[in-house]
């Protein structure tokens, strides 16, 4: 082994999966629990209720299991909003010459017939934005000075095409056709965006689906999570002197 390469916090997780490339840390994830968002009705923002013709909500799904639902009716205005922290322990990306950091939203849904004999919605997407903000604190001091000036946010909304229509009209059946669908937030930013993406910044998530979903048809949305690159502790030599990390 080379003698320049030091096992540190940053590393040590490249060594425990036998992936070592220097720096690049590597995949965490954390869940996104759906009703600590809030409903965005076309611009109002409402507390959660249970699902009703034109609205997304709360519902018993496959009679069990609790999530949002997309009423048929419900459109691009009915949007979940959630405001999370990017941690601390987040690999920063340095550019197109290196490993690049990620950002990855994932959502576990399906397009189902909530009627009998609905006419498949060959297009229906969920459409994911997100909004971004970095503070700047300087890792040796902890010393916080202005961060970024604007809100920033995906150029283009990462679409979401749901799988195949089930042909039970039974709702509480077909919980095969949940999928697991992934957003990849960071190809969808530029490369400045990337590179001024900081460990800590706020980023709020805000989902619909592109249209109403179509007669007897609702788009079901049952677990999320969010998948990023970090290192085994933060890099920053302030939160480690506080016991922060």
């Amino acid at each position: 082994m080379s003698e320049d390469i030091r096992i540190d916090g940053a590393n040590l997780d490249d060594y425990r999966n036998y992936q070592y490339i220097p720096g690049r840390g590597a995949y965490k994830r954390e869940p996104i629990p759906l009703l600590s968002g809030v409903w965005d009705d076309n611009g109002t923002l409402k507390d959660w209720a249970a699902s009703t013709t034109g609205t997304v909500g709360f519902a018993l799904i496959t009679t069990e299991m609790v999530g949002l639902r997309w009423e048929a009716t419900a459109d691009q205005t009915d949007r979940w909003r959630y405001t999370w922290q990017l941690p601390f322990d987040y690999r920063r990306d340095t550019g197109s010459t290196t490993p690049r950091s990620g950002l990855v939203f994932r959502i576990k849904a399906r397009k189902v017939d909530i009627s009998s004999g609905a006419t498949d919605n060959t297009d229906l997407a969920l459409v994911v934005q997100a909004f971004f903000h970095s503070s700047t604190i300087d890792p040796d001091t902890g010393t916080e000075t202005a961060g970024d000036t604007t809100v920033d946010s995906l150029g283009t909304a990462v679409s979401l095409t749901l799988n195949a229509l089930a042909s039970s009209g039974d709702e509480n059946a077909n919980p095969d056709i949940f999928r697991w669908y992934s957003a990849d937030l960071a190809a969808a930013m530029t490369d400045t965006q990337r590179a001024n993406l900081k460990p800590g910044a706020t980023i709020t998530l805000r989902v619909a689906p592109q249209e109403a979903p179509g007669t007897g048809i609702a788009i079901d949305w049952l677990a999320a999570e969010m998948v990023y690159t970090g290192h085994d502790q933060p890099d920053s030599k302030y939160l480690k002197a506080q016991g922060l990390a």
